[in-house]
Protein backbone atom coordinates (compact mmCIF):
# COMPACT_ATOMS: atom_id res chain seq x y z
CA UNK A 1 0.00 0.00 0.00
CA UNK A 2 1.50 3.55 -0.79
CA UNK A 3 1.86 5.48 1.58
CA UNK A 4 -0.22 8.34 2.11
CA UNK A 5 2.49 11.05 1.87
CA UNK A 6 3.61 9.50 -1.34
CA UNK A 7 2.68 11.46 -5.00
CA UNK A 8 0.77 8.25 -6.11
CA UNK A 9 -1.57 8.24 -3.18
CA UNK A 10 -1.58 12.29 -3.02
CA UNK A 11 -2.83 11.71 -7.18
CA UNK A 12 -5.73 9.60 -6.00
CA UNK A 13 -7.09 11.61 -3.49
CA UNK A 14 -6.54 14.63 -6.41
CA UNK A 15 -9.10 13.05 -8.63
CA UNK A 16 -12.25 13.17 -5.85
CA UNK A 17 -10.72 16.77 -4.24
CA UNK A 18 -11.09 18.23 -8.53
CA UNK A 19 -14.66 18.43 -7.28
CA UNK A 20 -14.06 21.19 -5.70
CA UNK A 21 -12.04 22.80 -8.20
CA UNK A 22 -15.18 22.81 -10.40
CA UNK A 23 -17.19 24.59 -7.39
CA UNK A 24 -14.33 27.09 -7.73
CA UNK A 25 -14.44 27.61 -11.71
CA UNK A 26 -17.81 27.65 -11.26
CA UNK A 27 -17.97 30.46 -9.05
CA UNK A 28 -15.22 32.47 -10.54
CA UNK A 29 -17.56 32.32 -13.87
CA UNK A 30 -20.62 32.98 -12.16
CA UNK A 31 -19.85 35.92 -9.62
CA UNK A 32 -17.55 37.42 -12.45
CA UNK A 33 -15.76 40.12 -10.28
CA UNK A 34 -13.75 41.02 -13.09
CA UNK A 35 -16.48 42.73 -15.13
CA UNK A 36 -17.75 44.75 -11.92
CA UNK A 37 -14.23 46.22 -12.01
CA UNK A 38 -14.18 46.25 -15.67
CA UNK A 39 -17.84 47.49 -16.57
CA UNK A 40 -18.39 50.01 -13.25
CA UNK A 41 -15.90 52.68 -11.98
CA UNK A 42 -14.17 51.97 -8.43
CA UNK A 43 -17.15 52.77 -5.88
CA UNK A 44 -14.78 54.72 -3.31
CA UNK A 45 -13.97 57.44 -6.32
CA UNK A 46 -16.58 60.16 -5.26
CA UNK A 47 -15.17 59.71 -1.98
CA UNK A 48 -18.52 59.43 -1.06
CA UNK A 49 -20.93 56.68 0.49
CA UNK A 50 -23.73 57.81 -1.61
CA UNK A 51 -27.13 56.46 -1.50
CA UNK A 52 -29.83 59.69 -2.38
CA UNK A 53 -33.01 57.69 -2.11
CA UNK A 54 -32.04 57.65 1.62
CA UNK A 55 -30.96 60.64 1.78
CA UNK A 56 -26.86 59.01 2.92
CA UNK A 57 -23.65 61.01 1.40
CA UNK A 58 -20.82 60.04 3.86
CA UNK A 59 -17.43 60.92 3.53
CA UNK A 60 -15.06 57.23 2.98
CA UNK A 61 -12.17 57.47 5.00
CA UNK A 62 -8.85 58.12 3.22
CA UNK A 63 -6.36 56.34 6.14
CA UNK A 64 -7.11 53.52 8.16
CA UNK A 65 -4.30 51.69 8.32
CA UNK A 66 -1.69 54.47 7.79
CA UNK A 67 -0.39 52.21 5.38
CA UNK A 68 -1.01 53.65 2.15
CA UNK A 69 -1.21 49.93 0.12
CA UNK A 70 -3.29 48.58 2.60
CA UNK A 71 -5.69 51.82 2.72
CA UNK A 72 -5.85 51.62 -1.44
CA UNK A 73 -6.53 48.04 -1.56
CA UNK A 74 -9.17 47.73 0.62
CA UNK A 75 -11.43 50.58 0.55
CA UNK A 76 -13.15 49.75 -2.51
CA UNK A 77 -13.45 46.19 -0.52
CA UNK A 78 -14.84 48.40 2.58
CA UNK A 79 -16.99 50.27 0.48
CA UNK A 80 -18.51 47.65 -1.10
CA UNK A 81 -20.34 46.48 2.52
CA UNK A 82 -21.84 49.79 3.15
CA UNK A 83 -25.41 48.65 1.23
CA UNK A 84 -25.67 46.14 3.86
CA UNK A 85 -24.37 47.83 6.69
CA UNK A 86 -25.93 51.29 6.21
CA UNK A 87 -28.72 49.39 5.31
CA UNK A 88 -29.96 51.36 2.65
CA UNK A 89 -29.68 47.85 0.21
CA UNK A 90 -31.92 45.87 3.34
CA UNK A 91 -32.60 42.69 1.11
CA UNK A 92 -28.67 42.64 0.97
CA UNK A 93 -28.22 43.35 4.92
CA UNK A 94 -30.62 40.52 6.06
CA UNK A 95 -28.59 38.29 3.72
CA UNK A 96 -24.92 39.28 5.07
CA UNK A 97 -25.69 39.58 8.51
CA UNK A 98 -26.43 35.93 8.30
CA UNK A 99 -23.61 35.09 5.97
CA UNK A 100 -21.30 36.60 8.05
CA UNK A 101 -22.34 35.16 11.24
CA UNK A 102 -22.14 31.92 9.04
CA UNK A 103 -18.38 32.68 7.93
CA UNK A 104 -17.86 32.90 11.54
CA UNK A 105 -18.80 29.32 12.50
CA UNK A 106 -17.03 28.50 9.35
CA UNK A 107 -13.35 30.10 10.20
CA UNK A 108 -13.61 28.73 13.37
CA UNK A 109 -13.74 25.36 12.27
CA UNK A 110 -10.88 25.86 9.81
CA UNK A 111 -8.83 27.59 13.15
CA UNK A 112 -9.39 24.33 15.17
CA UNK A 113 -8.35 22.08 12.62
CA UNK A 114 -5.20 24.28 11.96
CA UNK A 115 -4.26 23.02 15.47
CA UNK A 116 -4.74 20.03 14.85
CA UNK A 117 -0.88 18.16 15.00
CA UNK A 118 -1.38 16.12 12.42
CA UNK A 119 -2.17 19.37 9.46
CA UNK A 120 0.94 20.81 10.50
CA UNK A 121 2.77 21.85 7.33
CA UNK A 122 -0.26 21.76 5.17
CA UNK A 123 -2.26 24.73 3.64
CA UNK A 124 -4.82 23.78 6.59
CA UNK A 125 -2.19 25.37 9.31
CA UNK A 126 -2.39 28.45 8.32
CA UNK A 127 -5.83 29.94 8.05
CA UNK A 128 -4.84 33.49 7.65
CA UNK A 129 -3.53 32.58 4.68
CA UNK A 130 -7.46 30.97 3.14
CA UNK A 131 -9.18 34.25 5.31
CA UNK A 132 -7.12 36.88 3.60
CA UNK A 133 -7.58 35.34 -0.12
CA UNK A 134 -11.53 35.39 0.56
CA UNK A 135 -11.47 38.58 1.42
CA UNK A 136 -9.30 39.93 -1.96
CA UNK A 137 -11.00 37.57 -4.21
CA UNK A 138 -14.19 36.04 -2.80
CA UNK A 139 -14.49 32.92 -0.66
CA UNK A 140 -16.77 31.20 -2.88
CA UNK A 141 -13.32 31.16 -5.32
CA UNK A 142 -11.07 30.57 -2.70
CA UNK A 143 -12.73 28.47 0.05
CA UNK A 144 -13.30 25.50 -2.35
CA UNK A 145 -9.31 25.57 -3.73
CA UNK A 146 -8.23 25.06 0.01
CA UNK A 147 -10.96 22.10 0.78
CA UNK A 148 -9.38 20.32 -2.06
CA UNK A 149 -5.91 21.22 -1.05
CA UNK A 150 -7.00 19.74 2.44
CA UNK A 151 -8.48 16.43 1.19
CA UNK A 152 -4.85 16.26 -1.03
CA UNK A 153 -2.87 17.07 1.34
CA UNK A 154 -3.83 16.02 4.96
CA UNK A 155 -3.98 12.41 5.44
CA UNK A 156 -6.33 10.19 5.57
CA UNK A 157 -8.02 9.43 9.48
CA UNK A 158 -6.72 6.25 9.36
CA UNK A 159 -3.05 7.39 9.21
CA UNK A 160 -2.85 9.36 11.84
CA UNK A 161 -2.64 8.94 15.51
CA UNK A 162 -4.63 10.29 18.14
CA UNK A 163 -2.34 12.28 18.90
CA UNK A 164 -2.56 13.53 15.58
CA UNK A 165 -6.03 14.32 15.17
CA UNK A 166 -6.44 15.91 18.22
CA UNK A 167 -7.51 19.78 18.57
CA UNK A 168 -5.49 21.62 20.75
CA UNK A 169 -7.29 22.58 23.64
CA UNK A 170 -5.52 25.59 24.47
CA UNK A 171 -5.53 26.56 20.66
CA UNK A 172 -9.20 26.13 20.84
CA UNK A 173 -9.99 28.26 23.96
CA UNK A 174 -8.05 31.07 22.95
CA UNK A 175 -9.33 31.31 19.38
CA UNK A 176 -12.76 31.78 21.12
CA UNK A 177 -11.32 34.82 22.81
CA UNK A 178 -9.32 36.15 19.86
CA UNK A 179 -12.58 35.26 17.24
CA UNK A 180 -14.76 37.72 19.25
CA UNK A 181 -12.75 40.25 20.49
CA UNK A 182 -11.66 40.83 16.30
CA UNK A 183 -14.24 39.19 14.43
CA UNK A 184 -17.58 39.13 15.93
CA UNK A 185 -18.21 42.44 18.06
CA UNK A 186 -16.69 44.45 15.01
CA UNK A 187 -19.14 42.46 12.72
CA UNK A 188 -22.03 43.48 15.18
CA UNK A 189 -20.54 46.89 15.35
CA UNK A 190 -20.46 47.53 11.75
CA UNK A 191 -24.29 46.63 11.31
CA UNK A 192 -26.04 47.93 14.18
CA UNK A 193 -23.54 50.72 15.79
CA UNK A 194 -26.23 53.50 15.95
CA UNK A 195 -24.28 56.25 13.87
CA UNK A 196 -23.08 55.65 10.53
CA UNK A 197 -19.49 56.95 11.01
CA UNK A 198 -19.49 54.68 13.55
CA UNK A 199 -20.28 51.69 11.13
CA UNK A 200 -17.90 52.59 8.91
CA UNK A 201 -15.25 52.88 11.10
CA UNK A 202 -15.55 49.26 12.02
CA UNK A 203 -15.97 48.29 8.73
CA UNK A 204 -12.48 49.26 7.86
CA UNK A 205 -11.53 47.72 11.30
CA UNK A 206 -13.04 44.38 10.22
CA UNK A 207 -11.54 43.60 7.24
CA UNK A 208 -7.85 42.77 8.04
CA UNK A 209 -9.44 39.84 10.89
CA UNK A 210 -7.25 37.21 9.51
CA UNK A 211 -4.37 39.10 9.81
CA UNK A 212 -5.66 40.96 13.77
CA UNK A 213 -6.49 37.05 15.16
CA UNK A 214 -3.14 36.02 13.33
CA UNK A 215 -0.91 38.77 14.99
CA UNK A 216 -2.81 38.21 18.39
CA UNK A 217 -2.29 34.14 18.41
CA UNK A 218 1.06 34.34 17.84
CA UNK A 219 1.71 37.16 20.15
CA UNK A 220 -0.07 35.25 23.49
CA UNK A 221 2.03 32.21 22.32
CA UNK A 222 5.24 33.59 22.38
CA UNK A 223 3.80 35.63 26.20
CA UNK A 224 2.47 32.12 26.97
CA UNK A 225 5.95 30.59 26.63
CA UNK A 226 7.76 33.19 29.49
CA UNK A 227 5.23 33.57 31.06
CA UNK A 228 3.22 29.76 32.01
CA UNK A 229 -0.78 30.97 32.71
CA UNK A 230 -2.26 28.81 35.75
CA UNK A 231 -4.49 26.09 35.19
CA UNK A 232 -7.65 27.36 36.66
CA UNK A 233 -10.25 23.97 35.50
CA UNK A 234 -10.38 21.58 33.41
CA UNK A 235 -12.97 20.44 31.03
CA UNK A 236 -13.01 17.91 28.68
CA UNK A 237 -12.43 17.39 25.32
CA UNK A 238 -15.80 17.38 23.80
CA UNK A 239 -16.73 19.75 26.15
CA UNK A 240 -14.24 22.58 25.96
CA UNK A 241 -15.09 22.69 21.68
CA UNK A 242 -18.39 22.27 22.05
CA UNK A 243 -18.62 25.53 24.48
CA UNK A 244 -15.95 26.68 22.30
CA UNK A 245 -17.81 26.55 19.12
CA UNK A 246 -20.97 26.35 20.71
CA UNK A 247 -20.57 30.03 21.52
CA UNK A 248 -20.52 30.75 17.18
CA UNK A 249 -22.92 28.49 16.72
CA UNK A 250 -25.77 29.97 18.81
CA UNK A 251 -25.06 33.44 17.42
CA UNK A 252 -25.12 31.93 13.97
CA UNK A 253 -28.60 30.43 14.49
CA UNK A 254 -30.19 33.16 16.14
CA UNK A 255 -29.50 35.08 13.08
CA UNK A 256 -30.95 32.50 10.92
CA UNK A 257 -34.03 32.12 12.93
CA UNK A 258 -34.79 35.96 13.24
CA UNK A 259 -34.45 35.82 9.23
CA UNK A 260 -36.86 32.51 9.52
CA UNK A 261 -39.30 34.67 11.44
CA UNK A 262 -39.00 38.45 10.92
CA UNK A 263 -37.80 38.63 7.58
CA UNK A 264 -40.23 40.73 5.33
CA UNK A 265 -38.42 39.03 2.33
CA UNK A 266 -38.77 35.80 1.20
CA UNK A 267 -36.10 33.32 1.02
CA UNK A 268 -35.90 33.57 -2.81
CA UNK A 269 -34.91 37.19 -2.43
CA UNK A 270 -32.55 37.09 0.14
CA UNK A 271 -30.44 34.27 -0.95
CA UNK A 272 -31.11 33.48 -4.74
CA UNK A 273 -28.57 35.11 -6.98
CA UNK A 274 -30.96 35.65 -9.80
CA UNK A 275 -30.77 38.06 -12.75
CA UNK A 276 -30.69 41.66 -12.26
CA UNK A 277 -33.72 43.49 -13.53
CA UNK A 278 -31.40 46.53 -13.72
CA UNK A 279 -27.95 46.64 -13.69
CA UNK A 280 -26.21 48.62 -11.08
CA UNK A 281 -23.12 48.13 -9.61
CA UNK A 282 -25.07 47.72 -6.43
CA UNK A 283 -27.82 44.88 -7.91
CA UNK A 284 -24.30 43.35 -9.49
CA UNK A 285 -22.23 43.40 -5.51
CA UNK A 286 -25.66 41.57 -4.03
CA UNK A 287 -25.25 38.76 -6.36
CA UNK A 288 -22.10 38.38 -6.03
CA UNK A 289 -22.41 37.92 -2.28
CA UNK A 290 -25.25 35.80 -2.51
CA UNK A 291 -22.91 33.31 -5.07
CA UNK A 292 -20.34 33.76 -2.59
CA UNK A 293 -22.36 32.41 0.07
CA UNK A 294 -23.82 29.71 -2.08
CA UNK A 295 -20.15 28.34 -3.04
CA UNK A 296 -19.19 28.19 0.52
CA UNK A 297 -22.21 26.76 1.88
CA UNK A 298 -22.12 23.99 -1.07
CA UNK A 299 -18.38 23.52 -0.73
CA UNK A 300 -18.41 22.98 3.37
CA UNK A 301 -21.40 20.51 2.85
CA UNK A 302 -19.14 18.52 0.29
CA UNK A 303 -16.38 18.64 2.77
CA UNK A 304 -18.00 17.76 5.36
CA UNK A 305 -19.41 14.01 3.38
CA UNK A 306 -15.53 13.53 2.28
CA UNK A 307 -14.81 13.68 5.75
CA UNK A 308 -17.67 11.23 6.77
CA UNK A 309 -16.50 8.79 4.00
CA UNK A 310 -13.00 9.06 5.21
CA UNK A 311 -14.16 7.49 8.49
CA UNK A 312 -16.02 5.03 6.89
CA UNK A 313 -12.74 3.71 5.25
CA UNK A 314 -11.09 3.91 8.51
CA UNK A 315 -13.77 1.30 9.38
CA UNK A 316 -15.16 3.75 12.24
CA UNK A 317 -18.54 4.40 10.83
CA UNK A 318 -20.46 2.38 8.59
CA UNK A 319 -21.91 3.39 5.38
CA UNK A 320 -25.08 4.07 6.61
CA UNK A 321 -24.02 6.04 9.33
CA UNK A 322 -22.20 8.30 6.78
CA UNK A 323 -25.71 8.65 5.09
CA UNK A 324 -26.84 9.79 8.35
CA UNK A 325 -24.76 11.83 9.22
CA UNK A 326 -25.36 13.87 6.15
CA UNK A 327 -29.16 13.97 6.49
CA UNK A 328 -28.73 14.97 9.87
CA UNK A 329 -26.54 17.67 8.73
CA UNK A 330 -29.09 19.17 5.89
CA UNK A 331 -31.61 19.16 8.01
CA UNK A 332 -29.85 21.13 10.95
CA UNK A 333 -29.04 23.52 7.83
CA UNK A 334 -32.42 24.03 7.01
CA UNK A 335 -33.59 24.01 11.23
CA UNK A 336 -30.11 26.29 12.44
CA UNK A 337 -28.75 27.37 9.41
CA UNK A 338 -25.82 26.63 7.39
CA UNK A 339 -23.26 27.70 10.02
CA UNK A 340 -25.03 26.10 12.75
CA UNK A 341 -25.78 23.39 10.84
CA UNK A 342 -22.02 22.73 9.53
CA UNK A 343 -20.86 23.81 13.54
CA UNK A 344 -22.87 20.91 15.20
CA UNK A 345 -22.08 18.23 12.37
CA UNK A 346 -18.10 18.73 12.79
CA UNK A 347 -18.49 18.49 16.54
CA UNK A 348 -21.00 15.43 15.79
CA UNK A 349 -17.74 13.86 13.73
CA UNK A 350 -15.35 15.27 16.25
CA UNK A 351 -17.46 13.23 19.47
CA UNK A 352 -17.39 9.95 16.97
CA UNK A 353 -13.66 10.20 16.22
CA UNK A 354 -12.78 10.92 20.39
CA UNK A 355 -15.31 7.93 21.26
CA UNK A 356 -13.11 5.81 18.62
CA UNK A 357 -10.07 6.87 20.17
CA UNK A 358 -11.18 6.55 23.14
CA UNK A 359 -11.94 2.72 22.83
CA UNK A 360 -9.46 2.21 20.87
CA UNK A 361 -6.94 2.52 23.70
CA UNK A 362 -9.38 0.43 26.48
CA UNK A 363 -8.63 -1.97 24.14
CA UNK A 364 -5.13 -1.67 24.64
CA UNK A 365 -5.25 -1.28 28.13
CA UNK A 366 -7.52 -4.84 28.65
CA UNK A 367 -4.66 -6.23 26.02
CA UNK A 368 -1.60 -5.28 28.03
CA UNK A 369 -3.20 -6.34 31.64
Amino acid sequence: MASPDSSTSRLQRAVPASLFLVIALAAFYFMDLLSLIADFPPPSATGFIEAPSHDIKHPILERFHWIPFLDEVFRNITVGFAPSSFGYDDVSRWQMVNFLNEFGVIYMILLLESSRKGNEGTIVYYPMVTALLSQLGGGGLVIPIYFALFLVYCRPIQYQTATELRVSLSDAWLYLLLVLVLYTIPLYAMYFAPLLEDRHYWTWFWQLFPVRISMAYWTFQAIGKVIKPPTVFYLGYITSLTLVLGTFITMSSMQWLELLFDAPYSFYDIFFPAPNAVDTWGNRLKRILQLDQASIDLSVLIWLGFLFWDMKKAKILQTWEVYGFLVTSILLVVALGPGAGFGVTWLLRESWINWNNEEEEDDVVKKTN
